[in-house]
């Protein structure tokens, strides 16, 4: 009976890939009143799509405010953002 071995080779990728990396904001509008906030989720992928643990990110917007409680990506390669304004417009 032949005896197989199935072994996958290691993930020494360590490059952010622009491809299978992601953005999500939620919601997509708010009021800017300098209350309301969205959330922005940022998820930082290799070019296997796995996340990518310890990476730091940063934003910027053409208006409005952007912060976040996090310095570097989560072990799933995530990091979160938030953005309020007090001026009308698109960021």
């Amino acid at each position: 009976i032949p005896i197989f071995s199935l072994t996958q080779a290691a993930n020494d990728n360590k490059q952010a890939d622009i491809a299978t990396s992601l953005i999500f904001a939620w919601p997509l509008e708010i009021k800017a009143d300098g209350k309301e906030r969205s959330e922005i989720s940022v998820f930082v992928r290799d070019n296997n799509g796995r996340g990518l643990p310890e990476k730091e990110v940063s934003l910027s917007a053409s208006t409005g405010d952007i912060q976040s409680t996090q310095s570097a990506t989560d072990s799933q390669g995530k990091i979160v953002f938030y953005i309020s304004s007090t001026t009308n417009g698109v960021a």
